[in-house]
C-alpha cells in the first residue's frame, strides 16, 4: 500500500476554559516545531500535519476525541497532550494502536502500563531530588506555573519575594541557541515564548531527531532510541532521556 502524502502529529490540549492558556502555549510549540521541520525536507520526506483536538480538559472529552483520531485511517503517529487527567485517560487507545503519547504531566502514574508513554515536564517523585541539586535548601512555595503572565496579572505585588523552581531558560538569555529561538518564535507568534511553549518545542525536535537518525516511525525502535539520548542540544542547554522522562535543567527564581 502507498504511504500517505503526509503523516500527522495528534495535538490533544484544552483550548477553552481554565487550561486554555496553557493549551494555546502548547500548541504554539508544536507548530513551531512542525513548521520548521516542514521549512526543511519534512520528516523522512514527508510533510507533517498537525490533528488538533479541544480536551477541554476534561478526561471524558480527551476519550472522545483520541477515539476519533483512532477511527481515521491516517493515524498519528504520536499524540501530544497536556493535563493529567486527559493524558490518562487517553492512554489506553495510544497503547492500543502503539501510538508514541508525549505529555506534559507529572504524575507519576502515567509512565506505567505503557512503554510508548513519554513525560515531558518535571516528574513529581524526583522534584525533591531535582530542587536538593539546584543548592536550594529554603522552603518550597511555587512551580513552574508561578512564572506565567497571568499569575502576575492575578496576583501583582504579592508575589514579590515568592520563590518557585522552574525550568532554566531564560527569556533574557544572551546565549546564541536560546536568541535564535526567541526570535524565530516571536517572528512568528507576535509574542514571546512561555516554559510550556519551550519545552514543547524541544520536546517535539528531540523526537524528530531520534527519528531521522533511526530512519522510522516505528513505535518500538523510536522508544528504544529515545531512552539512550544524551546531550540532546535543546534551546536552554542539553537535554537528556531517562526511563521515559525527559529531563530539563531546574533552577530557583525569586519574584522581585
Amino acid at each position: 500500500m502507498k504511504n500517505p502524502e503526509t503523516i500527522k502529529i495528534g495535538v490533544i490540549v484544552s483550548l477553552t476554559g481554565n487550561s486554555g492558556i496553557l493549551g494555546d502555549y502548547t500548541l504554539k510549540g508544536v507548530q513551531y516545531a512542525v513548521d520548521e521541520q516542514n521549512s526543511k525536507v519534512g520528516l523522512l520526506g514527508r510533510k507533517i500535519e498537525l490533528d488538533l483536538r479541544d480536551s477541554k480538559a476534561d478526561p471524558k472529552e480527551g476519550i472522545n476525541v483520541i477515539c476519533k483520531m483512532m477511527e481515521q485511517k491516517n493515524k498519528p503517529f504520536m499524540v501530544y497532550s497536556i493535563t493529567s487527567g486527559v493524558s490518562q485517560a487517553i492512554k489506553p487507545e495510544t497503547k492500543a494502536n502503539k501510538i508514541i503519547l508525549m505529555s506534559a504531566v507529572g504524575t507519576d502514574r502515567f509512565l506505567e502500563e505503557s512503554k510508548f508513554t513519554v513525560r515531558n515536564f518535571v516528574a513529581a517523585a524526583t522534584i525533591g531530588k531535582q530542587i536538593k541539586e539546584s543548592g536550594y535548601s529554603g522552603k518550597i512555595i511555587g512551580d513552574p506555573l508561578m512564572a506565567y503572565p497571568d499569575v502576575e496579572k492575578a496576583a501583582g505585588s504579592a508575589l514579590k519575594g515568592i520563590h518557585y523552581l522552574d525550568l532554566a531558560f531564560n527569556p533574557k538569555s544572551k546565549d546564541t541557541t536560546t536568541r535564535a529561538f526567541i526570535k524565530g518564535f516571536e517572528s512568528k507568534f507576535k509574542t514571546l515564548p512561555q516554559n510550556f511553549s519551550v519545552i514543547t518545542y524541544d520536546g517535539v525536535k528531540l523526537l524528530f531527531s531520534i527519528i531521522e537518525k533511526a530512519g522510522t516511525l516505528n513505535p518500538d525502535v523510536i522508544i528504544e532510541e529515545l531512552n539512550h539520548l544524551q546531550d540532546y542540544e535543546g534551546v536552554f542547554g542539553p537535554v537528556s532521556v531517562s526511563e521515559r522522562n525527559i529531563k530539563y535543567r531546574f533552577v530557583f527564581k525569586t519574584w522581585n
